[in-house]
C-alpha cells in the first residue's frame, strides 16, 4: 500500500499503477488503476511520493461484493516523475536488482530460471 493525495485534499492508502504507451494511431495514451477503501465523485489528480498524475478522467469504477476496494480505472493528461529517472540511488538499485534477477538477469522463481524453456 503506497500513501496517495486524492485531488491534493485528502491521503489514503491505497495501489495505484499507471501505464503510457502509444496506439496504433501513433497517439500517446496514459492510463492507470488506482484502488482505495474510499469512495471519491470526482477524482482530477493523483500523487504519489515518486509520480504525480494530473488531468485524471475516471472511466470505470468497480466495486466487489467480497472486497471492500473501488477500483478506479482511469485515462490522464500527464504524469509526472517527481524524481527523475528513480529516487533510490545506484548501490540501492544494484541491490534491489541482485534480490530480484540474481547473476543471470531472470526473476527468480520463475521457469526461466528453473529452466523449463
Amino acid at each position: 500500500m503506497a500513501k496517495i493525495s486524492v485531488n491534493d485534499e485528502f491521503v489514503v492508502n491505497g495501489v495505484l499503477t499507471v501505464k503510457r504507451f502509444i496506439t496504433d494511431e501513433d497517439e500517446i495514451v496514459i492510463a492507470g488503476t488506482f484502488a482505495c477503501h474510499y469512495y471519491f465523485e470526482e477524482i482530477t489528480k493523483l500523487e504519489t511520493f515518486r509520480y504525480s498524475i494530473t488531468g485524471v478522467e475516471v472511466k470505470e469504477e468497480i466495486f466487489e461484493a467480497d472486497n471492500f476496494d473501488i477500483i478506479y480505472n482511469f485515462n490522464a493528461k500527464a504524469i509526472d516523475n517527481k524524481q527523475g529517472l528513480s529516487n533510490l540511488s545506484n548501490e540501492e538499485i544494484i541491490k534491489i536488482e541482485e534480490d530480484i534477477y540474481g547473476n543471470d538477469g531472470y526473476v527468480k522463481g520463475t521457469v526461466l530460471e528453473k529452466g523449463a524453456l
